[in-house]
């Protein structure tokens, strides 16, 4: 689990609590952290792998575009 400094970004993938601790207060935010569920982390941190991440970024690509992309295996 990861302290987060409440900023863009970071907040967004860990604003909720699952994977990590977010606070204005870093040290309040690592201590915090220490108590999160690795398979919550680790649950959480998978849904942003690279090919998760380039996926999700195709799709806003397209959404922006009115395009669709072909699957590939």
């Amino acid at each position: 689990a990861l302290p987060i400094y409440p900023v863009t970004g970071p907040i967004d993938i860990v604003g909720d609590g699952f994977g990590g601790a977010v606070s204005n207060d870093l040290r309040e935010a690592a201590l915090t952290a220490l108590n999160v569920s690795r398979d919550q982390a680790r649950e959480r941190a998978m849904r942003y792998s690279w090919k998760a991440c380039a996926e999700m970024f195709l799709d806003a690509v397209e959404e922006a575009l009115g395009t669709t992309r072909k699957l590939v295996a």
